[in-house]
């Protein structure tokens, strides 16, 4: 049983699995460029690191909860990176959302160095369990790229943060099907927030369209669970950031450029994510594009 866990990344999903690991009974050693959320994350129980260097020198297994590639790569690669430091009995588990090039090019450093490397994006999806409230809930599912040695050795973690996993297959798989996920879950958002700000033009109540929705073929859990609790609090403060689905969005693309698809509604949805952020909603909930839809129509919410 692994007892020393280091944890790279405290934002919204890692401040959530900090806190279910040390409720867990594990000694979490945590490090995040940010100084609010370390001392966050040292209220919550975790001893604090100021490097991933020193990361490495007290833990042999480290999760890494990072925004994006060139974060993975500052943390994983250097002179005085995690991986130039960490023992060659090491695994990563990466549960950062990133590219198929940049977890595979980490991957193949790490094989030099003799550290094994999972990548394991996580998705929410269980009722009441989107986002991070699936993070905080323990209700996460695990997308895995890498070896099956390492996908057993990450079970004790998963089982710890995460209700399902699964190995995709070799690293990279993990992080397609997860961007494939999440095209999904940013165009239903985005169709959502059209179609309700159509509703309210119409002279609709938000409760009355839940409601009927409900019933209808319009029903979704993107709809129930994540879109609905929004805009009847009128709070876009939490949850998933217009930015990581915009960078999602992007990355998606990139993808499918490369296999020469098609995708007409990634990129729209993506425009629209990116007209949010123009707009200073990038740390909003995605959720937030309604308010982007609703001003472009002269619609009040």
């Amino acid at each position: 049983m692994t007892q020393n866990i280091g944890l790279i990344g405290t934002g919204n999903a890692g401040y959530c699995y900090l806190k279910n690991l040390v409720k867990a009974g594990k000694t979490v050693h945590a490090y995040d460029a940010t100084p609010e959320r370390l001392a966050l994350a040292e209220k919550a129980g975790a001893q604090i690191a100021d490097s991933p260097a020193k990361i490495a020198a007290v833990a042999n297994v480290v999760i890494l909860s990072l925004p994006n590639p060139k974060a993975v790569r500052a943390v994983l690669l250097g002179e005085d990176g995690l991986l130039a430091h960490l023992p060659k009995d090491g695994l990563v588990i990466d549960i950062s959302t990133i590219d198929r090039a940049t977890a595979t090019e980490v991957d193949e450093a790490a094989r030099a160095r003799g550290v094994q490397y999972l990548e394991a994006p996580m998705s929410g999806g269980e009722p009441g369990g989107a986002g991070t409230f699936g993070a905080e809930a323990a209700t996460i599912t695990f997308l895995c790229g890498g070896e099956q040695e390492a996908y057993e050795r990450a079970q004790e973690i998963f089982d710890i943060l995460g209700s399902h996993s699964f190995l995709l297959g070799k690293v990279g798989k993990g992080n397609e099907l997860k961007l494939i996920s999440n095209l999904l879950a940013g165009v239903y958002a985005a169709v959502a927030a059209e179609a309700f700000v159509l509703g309210k033009a119409a002279g609709f109540t938000y409760e009355t369209m839940f409601e009927v929705f409900a019933h209808t073929d319009a029903k979704s859990f993107t709809m129930l669970e994540e879109f609905k609790p929004h805009l009847l609090e009128d709070d876009y403060s939490y949850g998933f950031p217009v930015e990581l689905q915009h960078k999602d969005h992007r990355l998606a693309g990139e993808m499918a450029r490369e296999l020469n698809v098609p995708l007409f509604f990634n990129t729209i949805s993506m425009e629209l994510y990116q007209t949010a952020m123009a707009h200073g909603l990038g740390r909003e909930s995605h959720i937030a594009v309604v308010k982007q839809i609703a001003e472009l129509a002269n619609v009040k919410l």
